[in-house]
């Protein structure tokens, strides 16, 4: 059962009143790939010195944001997969992160600024809130099945295929970290 009740949401803004009471914008940049050692190589180069934009704008499979440098809209947290919020949160202005795993694929994140926004009442994201809680309630659910019926997903396989950002439902963009297509989880 994915149902959200009012008391979850009700207890998770409580939990996350922070969040909500003085919410943070963050603007940043990403390097996605489809693999570790890829990952590995565009982080190596960082570390040559070489600019961040280059390096995304060569090496990224964000095809929405490579050839702005990486360049993400602003986002809040609840926008984007929890493993990029964990680690563009926790970095300081101009900090470049280690490679960050997400369904995507693998990040590296460059914090490029932050700001905070106005209060969000109680009303204003209890729908919000419901949404996330049912998604986390399905993700796991999926998990749950995958894991009794014995799924194994090839994720070498799977990056073969098509990388992550450039793959399109039949009814528009797909949903990547970028922010452009549907709402990210």
């Amino acid at each position: 059962d994915v149902a959200v009740t009012d008391a979850e949401v009700e207890q998770y803004y409580k939990a996350h009143e922070t969040d909500f009471t003085k919410p943070r914008e963050i603007q940043a940049s990403h390097i996605l790939l489809s693999s570790p050692q890829d990952a590995d190589q565009a982080l190596a180069r960082l570390k040559q010195g070489l600019p961040f934009e280059r390096v995304a704008r060569e090496m990224s499979k964000d095809s929405a944001t490579a050839d702005k440098g990486g360049k993400l809209s602003p986002f809040q947290k609840g926008a984007l997969p929890l493993e990029f919020e964990q680690a563009a949160f926790n970095l300081k202005n101009g900090e470049v992160s280690g490679i960050v795993k997400s369904s995507f694929g693998y990040h590296i994140i460059k914090k490029t600024g932050e700001k905070t926004l106005h209060p969000i009442s109680f009303e204003s994201a209890k729908e919000d809130i419901r949404t996330r809680l049912e998604r986390e309630k399905f993700d796991l659910w999926v998990t749950a099945k995958q894991s009794a019926l014995g799924v194994k997903i090839d994720e070498k396989l799977m990056a073969g295929l098509a990388a992550p950002g450039q793959l399109s439902e039949p009814n528009g963009p797909s949903q990547h970290p970028s922010g452009v297509g549907t709402p990210a989880p």
